[in-house]
């Protein structure tokens, strides 16, 4: 193998495993703190407060929209119930100037991140800027999910604030979710965590590309004995 060839590899390799990521699915009744993901454990903790997922899915006006997610919506997905939210919405994580509620998913080994997904993300209406999704890995990088449901259309509208993301993959071994501090005038910046998607880590590329250059030097070797 040369080594162009096994760069190749690594890039299908990547591609290949990111394509049949596994997810959980916060929206479900079922789910609870800890289980078990593409082969590998996970538990799920608060920085402060109680976990809670009590709150039934209520944006029945976006369901036909989100047939395709793969989601039970049986719930409005995961929050933190703690003194910051003054306002008790248990459902939801929230964060405001004088604290933030997160969510930290800490696996037994690193894995690939591909994707989240959150509910309850609104743009205020007559905002420039709605609520943000933000996960935090492992190494530092943070992936962000604006809003892109506009609140209280209407009285009788009951969109599910439904925003994600999917990525080729990042190698983590943890995920720190939280609500970024946005000026929502209608209320605190809040939202639930409706799911996560990750894959098996790939065979590190370094090892496939060190088979590649002993390929090109076994090559090259075999040239110099012909001549």
């Amino acid at each position: 193998m040369t080594f162009s060839k096994a760069i190749i590899a690594v890039s299908c390799l990547v591609a290949g495993t990111a394509a049949h990521a596994a997810t959980i699915d916060f929206t479900a009744a079922a789910t609870k703190t800890t289980g078990t993901i593409a082969g590998v454990s996970w538990t799920m903790s608060t920085n402060i407060g109680t976990l809670n997922n009590s709150q039934k899915f209520d944006g029945q006006d976006s369901l036909p929209g989100l047939m395709t997610t793969g989601l039970a919506l049986e719930r409005d997905g995961y929050g933190v119930r703690s003194s910051i939210d003054t306002a008790k919405n248990d459902d939801e994580l929230t964060t405001v100037r004088g604290g933030m509620e997160a969510i930290t998913l800490t696996f037994a080994k690193p894995v690939l991140f591909t994707g989240i997904s959150f509910l309850d993300l609104y743009i205020a209406k007559g905002a420039s800027i709605g609520e943000v999704g933000n996960a935090l890995l492992s190494d530092g990088t943070r992936v962000v999910v604006a809003a892109t449901d506009l609140a209280n259309v209407d009285n009788k509208t009951k969109r599910a604030g439904y925003a994600s993301l999917d990525i080729a993959g990042i190698i983590t071994k943890s995920v720190k979710i939280y609500i970024g501090l946005t000026n929502d005038k209608q209320g605190f910046a809040d939202g639930a965590l409706a799911s996560v998607s990750v894959a098996p880590v790939p065979v590190p590329a370094a090892g496939l590309l060190l088979l590649g250059g002993l390929g090109g030097l076994t090559v090259l070797r075999r040239k110099r004995k012909s001549a």
